[in-house]
């Protein structure tokens, strides 16, 4: 099995968390321990000048705010780790629940303990989870037209590129393009039976 879910069976007492173990990666819950990584990846200005979304530098106290008070029922955002500790978070957000679909993204922020495969088996867990364990229809993804990398990872994974969005986007300067992916389930059941 690719998922092995850690918690109640398997760990006993000590930790009743479930996590997601895929390959090279564990995708697990945001902890209060985790919060002075994720301020520097949303204060970082090259992440930033990758993404869609537009970050604000963010204190110590607006992080730890929206830590005990964001919306759970509306995203998943889980941290990547790898043996090494820490590298990202992956997410899916605006997850509609009646339609079963969500938006898609990943953030890497620790460029010297990734290693190879764990971006491939982050995305793929993920995805394995939403799929398979929460019955998700469609999972989408928009992303920036210069953002090569982030493209090439959705195509390696099957996602279609179903068209551009012009000028969405403000970033460094100038409008900028998005690309839109998506993939339904049925497509997904496809490429796992292959």
């Amino acid at each position: 099995m690719f998922i092995a879910w850690s918690g109640y069976q398997s760990m006993g007492e000590k930790d009743r968390s479930m996590n997601i173990h895929y390959g090279t990666v564990t995708l697990r819950a945001i902890e209060e321990s985790d919060l002075p990584f994720c301020r520097e990846m949303i204060n970082s200005s090259y992440l930033e000048g990758c993404t869609v979304g537009t970050n604000l530098p963010v204190s110590e106290d607006e992080q730890r705010a929206w830590f005990q008070n964001h919306n759970r029922q509306n995203e998943i955002r889980l941290m990547i780790e790898n043996k090494n500790g820490p590298i990202g978070m992956i997410m899916v957000t605006k997850i509609d629940w009646i339609n079963r679909s969500g938006s898609g993204g990943i953030k890497l922020g620790d460029m010297k303990k990734l290693e190879k495969g764990n971006t491939q088996d982050a995305v793929t867990g993920l995805m394995k989870y939403l799929f398979e364990e929460l019955n998700f229809h469609c999972i989408y993804a928009s992303v920036l037209e210069d953002n090569l990398l982030s493209r090439r990872i959705l195509i390696d994974h099957g996602f279609t590129e179903e068209g551009v969005l012009r000028g969405r986007v403000f970033k460094r300067g100038a409008y900028r393009n998005l690309i839109s992916y998506s993939m339904l389930s049925e497509e997904y059941m496809e490429r796992i039976q292959r």
